[in-house]
């Protein structure tokens, strides 16, 4: 299912033990990777069974959730999987796919 996408790298390290995931268990890595290479390989919307939706999803494209700001600059720090819409071969994938995955990656 990884192969021929950005997560597939990301992927064999973490088999391999050669990358530390942080504090993620390895199942949800593979939850992780298994919708980052779905959505990579066809594109669509994806949504957590807990997310309510209040308005049309057609306009929501490039988004990865947000689960934490940093108070002091601003910007996020860390994404979150319950909402996620790409394009197929969104060309952002391989960083995202990185970041998403392993902050420290």
């Amino acid at each position: 299912m990884f192969k021929n996408t950005p997560t597939h790298l990301c992927f064999i390290r973490l088999v391999k033990g050669s990358v530390e995931p942080g504090g993620v268990p390895l199942g949800h890595n593979l939850s992780s990777f298994l919708r980052l290479s779905l959505l990579y390989k066809f594109g669509d919307v994806y949504l957590d069974t807990h997310v309510i939706v209040l308005q049309r999803l057609t306009r929501l494209r490039k988004v990865i959730g947000a689960q934490t700001l940093d108070g002091r600059t601003g910007n996020w720090t860390r994404l979150n999987n319950a909402v996620l819409a790409f394009d197929k071969d969104y060309r952002s994938w391989p960083g995202i796919s990185k970041r998403f995955a392993f902050p420290n990656f």
